[in-house]
């Protein structure tokens, strides 16, 4: 399994700024570590796709 942490960096989505995230890129699916706001909850699952346009920076993760 293909898993980075990633902290987004740029998005439309105020509460995804600065956002840090699980990311497996073989199911297309992030799970949130934290956010600001309502959006988004910590370990909630989402479809890549939801996220929309974003830039971000990868984050070291430990197995």
């Amino acid at each position: 399994m293909a898993v980075k942490g990633i902290q987004i960096t740029q998005s439309a989505n105020a509460d995804l700024l600065n956002s840090i995230w699980l990311l497996d890129e073989e199911a297309a699916t992030a799970r949130c570590l934290c956010a600001k706001g309502d959006a988004f909850a910590q370990d909630q699952e989402v479809a890549v796709a939801e996220l929309g346009e974003i830039a971000f920076r990868e984050l070291p993760v430990e197995g």
